[in-house]
């Protein structure tokens, strides 16, 4: 077997313009290659690439690369062309790269593509992309409940190159209104008779889920089913798409990694180091300036209590360890707190269960580095003094941090605002004031009384 391209030899092909030879490398390369590739050319470059490749290459490598990625290569690309490469994509990937142009281009492509195509998609970029409807494929088999076995079969055979491009596992069975009212495996209906009604060996009743149905209620009934997917269907039980276990396991990995990116800091939650430097810049800028006015809050209490470091400056080298363990301490918390969010095990109301499983931890926790602390700064200090306060402040602000950091994330998403993106610095900032108030204090009445 002829080996695969690297990632140079692509570039060779690329800059030699050996499109057709190009065409068939990618479709043969390793996706890694592939990304590393693309991703690494400019993004005059990526246009250039799209429009010279044929039209289903093209259109496959649109799918593979990430959707911020895809829509500026449609952005940019002639109307004609960009039309004609999200005919050939499936319509849930329509949707996708459709959401995330501006309403002018939208309204444009949706002009320029096929009708039918532009009305399947337009359907799905209605719903919201973390759900059932934003996740599922229109492309699925659906018959009525009155069908006969050998009228099922006589339209498989007849519809053979059609449904060949569908990824078929099940047909649906639906009534005279569309509502669904069973599942039809293959296996039953190639080994039925004929003339049995497909009433007879649907399963009835089957799971399903709403075109509403959050990623995080998906996810859960994936891993509790061994099912390929599950129907969607509207408010009025209209069976409207089939949602793939393995879509919802993408768009799951994909958010966890937008969170955790949110979660540092990176607004958004995507980026990538091939992106446009204005891109970058604007996606992280932003947020560190956030911070650094949190950061001069957090330092001005430092300031009110200049004559206690004045006499004892011996506390300037505590403050910073008791900044980091609150931080540290409200971390921990903070991150099982947005993971149990994610998985729908905690809600906006639950910030009482929450501090009353946190509150005997950050108690415990507390006492540790308490009587920690106070060991390692009375041997190093030589003054039993300084180490009581640096244990009570080490103690105090763990227990806060810890109160803090469980239910910050909760409160936040009560009023509208994202806790993987806002929840780090504000808890830092608040640990950081009530640690360093709380030593300074604690030095005001012990150390200068």
């Amino acid at each position: 077997m002829k080996p695969r391209a690297s990632e140079e030899q692509l570039r060779e092909l690329f800059e030699s313009r050996q499109w057709h030879r190009l065409a068939e490398e990618l479709d043969r390369a390793e996706h890694h290659d592939l990304l590393r590739f693309v991703l690494r050319l400019d993004p005059e470059s990526r246009v250039e690439l799209v429009r010279h490749l044929p039209i289903q290459p093209a259109a496959r490598l649109l799918e593979q690369l990430p959707d911020h990625v895809s829509a500026q290569v449609l952005t940019d690309l002639p109307l004609e062309q960009a039309a004609e490469l999200l005919d050939e994509l499936p319509h849930d990937r329509q949707a996708d790269l459709l959401a995330r142009l501006t309403d002018q281009r939208e309204a444009q492509l949706l002009a320029a593509m096929s009708p039918e195509d532009a009305e399947e998609a337009e359907k799905l970029v209605a719903f919201a992309p973390d759900t059932a409807g934003g996740l599922m494929i229109t492309e699925f088999l659906s018959y009525p409940d009155t069908a006969r076995v050998d009228e099922v079969l006589e339209d498989l055979r007849r519809h053979a190159e059609k449904y060949a491009r569908y990824d078929v596992q099940y047909a649906y069975v639906v009534d005279r209104n569309g509502r669904l009212v069973g599942v039809l495996r293959m296996r039953d209906l190639l080994l039925a008779p004929g003339a049995a009604p497909i009433r007879d060996i649907m399963v009835e009743d089957p799971e399903f889920v709403y075109t509403w149905t959050p990623l995080r209620e998906l996810f859960e009934l994936a891993r509790s089913r061994s099912f390929f997917g599950f129907p969607v269907v509207d408010d009025h039980g209209r069976l409207v798409g089939v949602v793939r276990r393995a879509d919802i396991e993408e768009a799951a990995e994909a958010e966890a990694g937008r969170t955790l990116l949110r979660f540092f800091g990176i607004a958004g939650g995507e980026e990538l180091r091939t992106d446009p430097l204005p891109r970058r810049l604007g996606g992280r800028s932003m947020w560190l300036a956030a911070n650094l006015l949190l950061d001069v809050a957090a330092a001005s209490v430092i300031a009110l209590y200049q004559d206690v470091l004045t006499s004892f400056i011996t506390l300037a080298v505590f403050l910073p360890i008791i900044s980091d363990m609150g931080g540290n301490s409200g971390s921990q918390s903070l991150a099982v707190t947005i993971r149990e969010m994610a998985l729908g095990l905690v809600g906006e109301r639950d910030v009482p269960f929450v501090w009353s499983r946190e509150l005997p931890l950050g108690l415990l926790t507390g006492l540790f580095l308490a009587a920690f602390g106070f060991t390692v700064a009375w041997l190093w200090q030589g003054d039993a003094a300084v180490g009581l306060v640096f244990a009570i402040a080490l103690f105090a602000n763990t227990v806060w941090a810890v109160l803090v950091g469980s239910a910050l994330p909760l409160v936040m998403l009560r009023f509208g605002v994202d806790p993987a993106l806002a929840a780090n610095p504000v808890l830092t900032t608040l640990t950081d004031i009530f640690g360093f108030f709380i030593c300074l204090e604690c030095a005001r009445w012990l150390l200068l009384a």
